[in-house]
């Protein structure tokens, strides 16, 4: 693990980017994950084939060598009222459905991947300049 004022210094840049919460972790298989294959068997991945991917539960098996991975979290509750809101007063004539919290904002993708590009760019120039200086 890195020392407490790099983790520090991630998370604060992180929050600083939007992410509301971050942290820094072992870089270790998840425990929690062992049930992969029974979760996949019983269709809960839907269409995302990707998640059964034997790479999503090691990250030495993507990134050998790995110590550290930076989780970070974005709630994505949107402001709107919840379309399943007993208060809504649908009209019964017309189509109506449920409408995602999600799918109320941007595209989730999209708000992620400024931040991680952000935070990238932050985590390069700051551990580049104590590279240099011998401090890491």
């Amino acid at each position: 693990m890195m020392p407490l004022a790099d983790t520090l210094w991630i998370v604060d840049r992180a929050k600083s980017l939007g992410f509301d919460l971050c942290g820094v972790v072992r870089a270790e298989k998840f425990p929690e994950l062992e049930k992969t294959s029974e979760w996949l068997s019983r269709g809960y991945a839907g269409e995302m084939k990707y998640l059964a991917d034997p790479r999503r539960s090691d990250p030495q098996s993507t990134l050998p060598g790995i110590q550290s991975v930076i989780v970070g979290l974005l709630n994505y509750n949107a402001e709107q009222p919840l379309s399943t809101d007993p208060a809504l007063h649908l009209d019964n004539h017309k189509p109506s459905g449920w409408i995602s919290r999600y799918a109320w904002r941007d595209d989730y993708h999209d708000a992620l991947r400024d931040r991680l590009d952000a935070l990238g760019e932050s985590l390069r120039e700051r551990f580049t300049i104590l590279s240099k200086r011998g401090l890491t």
